[in-house]
């Protein structure tokens, strides 16, 4: 949060590459975004179809409210 307060100290070429790389992450996740929505118009089995789209959704999602388990890298190397 220091970092948003401080930024009158930059010069105004550290805020312009600030901006561009805000404005970047924005326009291509918008693109993405684009793209998906064109892809879901069409059918889920077919070819250039959406359901690896969904398995890897599913798969993010139970890792992210299950978590990795026993198995995790996480549990091997540092105990946690």
């Amino acid at each position: 949060m220091r970092f948003f307060v401080n930024l009158h100290r930059l010069s105004d070429w550290g805020l312009r590459a600030l901006r561009v790389g805000v404005g970047m992450s924005f326009w291509v996740h918008g693109r993405a975004i684009q793209l998906k929505a064109v892809q879901m118009h069409r059918r889920f089995g077919v070819d250039g179809g959406w359901e690896l789209d969904v398995v890897l959704l599913t798969a993010a999602l139970a890792l992210v409210f299950l978590g990795a388990g026993a198995i995790s890298v996480d549990r091997l190397l540092f105990g946690l």
